[in-house]
Parts: C-alpha cells; sequence; structure tokens
C-alpha cells in the first residue's frame, strides 16, 4: 500500500481513526469468542478447546489468544469494561495481568475487580505490573543467580530496583546503535573500569 500521496494532516488523522476501528473491532471480537464459548462451537471443527480454536483456526499466537479469552470472560462479568477497551483505556495485556492478580488474591466479586481495573487504567504493562504489586504489598520471591552454560556464556538473573532499571532505560534512549542486553552491560562495564582504572592509577 503507497501512502505517499496523503497530506501529514490526512495521514495522522487517518491513522487515529484506524486505531479507534481496531479497538472497536476487538470488543467485537470478543463478543463473538464468549458466544463461541457458549455453543462451544469450536468441537464442531474437532477443537478440545476455545484456546486450541483460536491458535489453529484464526491464527493467534499463544499470547494473543490467551488475552482475547481472558478478556471476553471478563467482559462477561464487567459489561462497563467494554467501553473502556474501545477508547484504550484498558489493553488487553492489563487486562489478563489484572486476571491473574485475581486468581492470586481471591478476588471474586466484580465490585472488588472493578475497583482494580480502575487503578489500572491508562497504564503501560510495566507501570500495571508495579501498581497491581503495590495493592497486593507483596514482593515477588527471586534470588539472584548466575549459570555457566556454553564456554563462552553465562546466564544471569539479576534483580534491580526501579531506579536502576530507569537508568538502564534512559542508556538504551541514548544510544545510537540498539545493543542486546550483553553488548549494553558489557560498554558500561568497560565505560566503568577504564573510568576506575583511570582514577585510582591517576592515568590521563
Amino acid at each position: 500500500m503507497n501512502l505517499q500521496h496523503l497530506t501529514d494532516k490526512t495521514l495522522l488523522n487517518d491513522t487515529k481513526n484506524l486505531v479507534s476501528k481496531e479497538l472497536e473491532l476487538t470488543t467485537k471480537i470478543l463478543h463473538h469468542l464468549k458466544e463461541i464459548q457458549k455453543r462451544r462451537l469450536f468441537s464442531e471443527l474437532r477443537y478440545p478447546s476455545l484456546f486450541a480454536y483460536c491458535i489453529g483456526e484464526l491464527g493467534y499466537s499463544e499470547g494473543s489468544a490467551q488475552r482475547r479469552i481472558v478478556a471476553s470472560r471478563m467482559l462477561e462479568d464487567i459489561p462497563e469494561i467494554e467501553a473502556k477497551i474501545e477508547g484504550g483505556i484498558l489493553s488487553l495485556t492489563n487486562i489478563s495481568q489484572a486476571n491473574q492478580f485475581f486468581r492470586e488474591q481471591s478476588i471474586k466479586t466484580p465490585l472488588e475487580k472493578v475497583v482494580i481495573l480502575q487503578q489500572i487504567e491508562n497504564l503501560s504493562k510495566d507501570e500495571c505490573e508495579r501498581k497491581l504489586l503495590q495493592i497486593s504489598g507483596n514482593e515477588k520471591q527471586a534470588r539472584e543467580s548466575k549459570k555457566r552454560i556454553s564456554f563462552e556464556k553465562t546466564r544471569v538473573v539479576m534483580i534491580f530496583s526501579t531506579k536502576t532499571m530507569e537508568e538502564i532505560d534512559t542508556v538504551k534512549g541514548l544510544l545510537h546503535k540498539q545493543l542486546d542486553t550483553d553488548e549494553l552491560f558489557y560498554l558500561m562495564a568497560k565505560t566503568t573500569a577504564e573510568r576506575l582504572v583511570k582514577k585510582k592509577f591517576k592515568v590521563g
């Protein structure tokens, strides 16, 4: 599709309208999936579940299928989220995270769920995860570790504070070249080592 003939204003307006239609279409898909589940139509096509149908028949990835199924079920319990999905206020990713949170915290009533959902509106995936952890008052248990996986490589699990992650993201944003995690940390470690050597031995 060649869009070079569009003016800047038209291109921006068209894109915004398409996104709006896309979100509206998403809720329609959720309603269709909900009805297919009720009628168990996937079994007529020899699929054992709605999840398998979404992957095999509709071509969704496992993650995309799961998010849509979760949202379709939540839409049935909490109809008011439909407008928020269409408005881009609640993403399917955040709804999926919230659903996991509801299970972990044994939150069952629609009213309780609505209160939580209101707190994750307009949040990014990372912001949503942080908000849900804040609400729960719990910290996910994790341990730092490292394990040699080849002659030249070591798998490392590290725990960073929000402040550190923000600085890492800043560094990524300032780099002209996109680096993978290994390259980024090598560059940071090398730069720090060079500065420390100069400071310790009064070089240069």
